[in-house]
């Protein structure tokens, strides 16, 4: 059985981790800016939308799920997967306030450059942005972080 010695979170997340890290690189675009549409359009029906392209990637998608179950059984055993797998042990009790930072700076940054997350999506109200810088500032503190979540 493939989680037999551990949980999905112990097993599964850090290679998925890994092979994302490993394999990253730089990409600015959104989906809007290389689709031609239009919300006045009519939406697809089902027999519409499932095309060969739906179907092909859909049986992409489970070839390269059951080939990375397998990958990750294999590279379990890997010295350099434990030792990656226990740097990241080390650092769990940090991952709050990471995401905190993380997300602290990302409102203070739609704040800053009147959006919400992103910059298409433009902010005309005014309170927004002050409410976005609000949150911010209450991540600061561990009481205030339940309330701004």
């Amino acid at each position: 059985m493939l989680l037999k010695n551990g949980s999905f979170r112990q097993k599964i997340m850090p290679a998925t981790l890994t092979l994302f890290l490993g394999s990253a690189s730089i990409a600015f675009a959104h989906v809007k800016w290389f689709s031609e549409f239009s919300f006045a359009d009519r939406p697809l029906t089902l027999s519409e939308a499932i095309g060969p392209y739906f179907i092909g990637f859909t049986i992409l998608t489970m070839v390269v799920l059951v080939a990375m179950v397998y990958l990750d059984e294999k590279i379990n055993n890997w010295p350099l997967y434990k030792r990656i797998d226990e740097w990241l042990s080390e650092r769990k009790k940090n991952s709050l306030l990471i995401m905190r930072v993380v997300t602290g700076a990302t409102l203070l940054l739609s704040w800053q450059g009147d959006a919400i997350l992103v910059p298409e999506l433009e902010v005309t109200a005014g309170w927004v942005g002050w409410a976005q810088f609000v949150l911010a500032i209450m991540l600061l503190f561990d009481r205030l972080v339940k309330y701004a979540g």
